[in-house]
């Protein structure tokens, strides 16, 4: 039997790097995926992990039980890969819209230029040869 004295820190360590890690995906991708997994798989929360502390002749087998499946981890990555294709195709849209306004601009930047020409000549001609007016 493995005494889980030693082990309870590094999984305490890396149940709360995990979470705080999902949590900003799940802010990234917009969605709450650890209130959609939570259902699923149970999560050891502080209550639990200071009965690890407390207990160290937990078996590791009871420590496994409460990790996600296989399953859990799979309907977590299928849901991320989704969102983040989604977003995605909304940012492809977006950088299209935002393709066709610079198109606009430039445009509207060479009429402009052609104007202030014009004006410009105008000006030379008007003040070179005023009897041309």
């Amino acid at each position: 039997m493995v005494k889980s004295g030693t082990l309870t820190r590094f999984l305490r360590d890396s149940t709360e790097r995990d979470m705080e890690a999902a949590a900003v995906t799940s802010k990234m991708a917009g969605t709450d995926l650890l209130a959609d997994s939570q259902p699923q798989s149970p999560q050891l929360s502080e209550c639990s992990l200071k009965s690890l502390e407390i207990n160290p002749d937990l078996d590791i087998r009871d420590l496994l039980r409460n990790l996600p499946s296989k399953t859990d981890m799979e309907r977590m990555i299928h849901k991320l890969e989704s969102t983040l294709h989604s977003k995605m195709a909304e940012m492809g849209t977006e950088i299209q819209q935002l393709n066709l306004k610079v198109g606009d601009l430039e445009e509207e930047k060479d009429l402009m230029q052609a104007q202030i020409t014009n004006i410009r000549l105008s000006h030379t001609i008007h003040v070179c040869h005023p009897e041309a007016y």
